[in-house]
């Protein structure tokens, strides 16, 4: 077993690129669904090697996707100061996004490993960069829509706005998600014939809250919470202690 994971380091180490090549083949293959189907309630399992390491996932993902995502965790936390973690998540952000258009449902599949990294590592900053990321770089379709309800899926804390309750609300906090959420409005209206838009939609309003179409702001309501956030007496010091900065 020593030997194994030794073996493990040398290979992330050195061969990265080969691990990242193997992995677009990979997804490349795989038939799972471009979006998780309705299945009513959804639950969490503890996958991996419970002496060891596990993941929380989605009972009803895919368990080829499931393996894969653990596999790939398991070599970032072998490999802590090689920065293996933070180069497979942004390749596989980038090319989820560069295949959205041509290759969907490996997009789909892309994604999905992402964000599971991503929620294993606690890393809600990253995660929620990556979704104005994908909403700003990618053609206008339906297609980022269903990206982002394979995340309210498996990590519905990614796109749930954070309550205005808290004791100390900073208005920044929920800028990024209200600016997705003004984005989603737009390509929803403009693509509400295509079933895959309703499919989204309904994940987002079920696993992250989101209210109906006519509910969400319209882009003065976005500017105003924008100015709110600059002129907030403690954004200056507020701001730096933001993980999604």
């Amino acid at each position: 077993m020593v030997q194994h994971f030794e073996s493990a380091r040398i290979y992330t180490t050195l061969k990265t690129d080969l691990l990242l090549h193997a992995l677009d083949a990979v997804c490349s293959e795989l038939d799972t669904h471009n979006v998780m189907p309705e299945t009513g309630i959804i639950f969490e399992e503890e996958f991996g090697i419970s002496e060891w390491l596990v993941v929380s996932l989605t009972d009803s993902l895919d368990v080829r996707e499931k393996r894969l995502i653990w596999f790939l965790y398991a070599l970032s936390s072998l490999n802590p100061t090689t920065r293996f973690f933070d180069r497979l998540c942004t390749w596989l952000s980038t090319t989820t996004i560069t295949q959205l258009s041509a290759h969907t449902s490996k997009a789909c599949r892309l994604s999905r490993i992402f964000i599971n990294l991503c929620k294993a590592a606690d890393d809600l900053g990253r995660a929620r960069v990556f979704c104005y990321d994908l909403l700003r770089e990618s053609t206008p379709t339906f297609r980022p829509v269903v990206i982002l309800a394979n995340f309210a899926y498996s990590w519905n804390s990614t796109l749930v706005l954070t309550s205005s309750t808290q004791p100390t609300p900073l208005p920044a906090d929920n800028l990024i998600l209200k600016s997705v959420q003004l984005i989603v409005k737009k390509l929803a209206q403009d693509h509400l014939h295509d079933r895959r838009i309703v499919i989204s939609l309904a994940h987002l309003q079920k696993c992250c809250q989101w209210p109906p179409l006519q509910q969400i702001g319209n882009l003065v309501d976005f500017l105003d919470d924008l100015s709110s956030s600059i002129l907030h007496p403690e954004f200056p010091k507020l701001k730096d202690q933001d993980p999604g900065k």
